[in-house]
């Protein structure tokens, strides 16, 4: 009987390239060996705990993300439940001027009225401490996009409980809405009479706007936080109802439109403060 010829795929050229095909390397290739090699760690995010935690339960919460369906709400004490609620209260505390002192308001923005004024404030302490530090220990310049032209700076960030924090954004927002929380009464019955003391231009919505309407619209902001239109609309003591957000899309204010008067006012009564202060150290208030 005539003898098998033998087939080997062990020799010859062809093995060489089928073995980088199905090994995925191809470490000996030219422009590999002068791709330079990456050095060094990659850079960590610092990250805050919550009291009653472990890194454990903060690891799978992350990962779990928000948007996890239940049958039915995750008890208290889950690490999603944490999740949820450092990500509202978050989201709710940058809608405050001097946050610490507005612990309510975000409470009830962030659904959060069960939690005790004691865990309000650690909160609120850990999330504008943590910014402060970072913003400390990460001092950032604006970054410049290719052809010299100044880029967008996003800002150095740190983590609460799987949730991202960015750290320049909620001090620019405190920064910002300060004024307004200086310049609104906080006893309720002075806030509905309150007038906003500074002379605006027009507002040129479609339909008639006035002094009146931007007081109550600041207050609507101090009472239920920046951006949040459709709760300033729903209150009827603010008289807003039939004149924010038409249903009529094409139609102003919008959202886009009460947010630029918004700016606009806040500023003014920034303006005015400093104004008033100054006069008051001139020793002439």
């Amino acid at each position: 009987r005539p003898a098998c010829e033998q087939i080997s795929f062990n020799a010859g050229p062809g093995r060489q390239s089928r073995s980088r095909r199905y090994s995925g390397s191809d470490s000996d290739s030219p422009s590999d060996r002068k791709r330079p090699k990456k050095r060094g760690r990659p850079r960590t995010i610092p990250r805050e705990n919550i009291k009653g935690f472990s890194d454990a339960e903060i690891r799978r919460c992350s990962a779990l993300g928000p948007t996890l369906l239940w049958l039915r709400p995750p008890p208290a004490s889950h690490p999603l439940s944490v999740f949820n609620a450092s990500h509202r209260f978050v989201k709710s505390y940058k809608k405050f001027g001097e946050p610490l002192e507005r612990l309510d308001a975000i409470a009830r923005d962030a659904e959060l009225v069960e939690k005790s004024e004691h865990d309000l404030k650690r909160l609120a302490e850990t999330v504008h401490n943590g910014c402060v530090r970072t913003l400390r220990e990460n001092p950032c310049g604006p970054e410049k996009a290719s052809g010299g032209k100044r880029g967008k700076v996003k800002g150095p960030t740190f983590r609460i409980s799987g949730v991202q924090v960015n750290a320049k954004l909620v001090i620019s927002h405190e920064q910002e809405l300060a004024p307004l929380h200086k310049a609104i009464p906080a006893d309720p019955e002075d806030r509905k009479r309150y007038v906003i003391p500074c002379h605006s231009k027009a507002a040129h919505f479609d339909i008639d706007w006035g002094k009146e309407d931007d007081s109550s619209l600041l207050v609507g902001i101090y009472e239920y936080g920046y951006g949040s239109w459709e709760m300033i609309k729903m209150d009827p003591d603010l008289n807003l109802t039939h004149k924010l957000l038409p249903d009529d899309p094409d139609k102003k204010p919008q959202a886009k439109q009460l947010q630029t008067r918004a700016d606009y006012l806040i500023k003014l009564l920034s303006k005015h403060l400093a104004r008033k202060e100054a006069h008051k150290q001139a020793g002439t208030v």
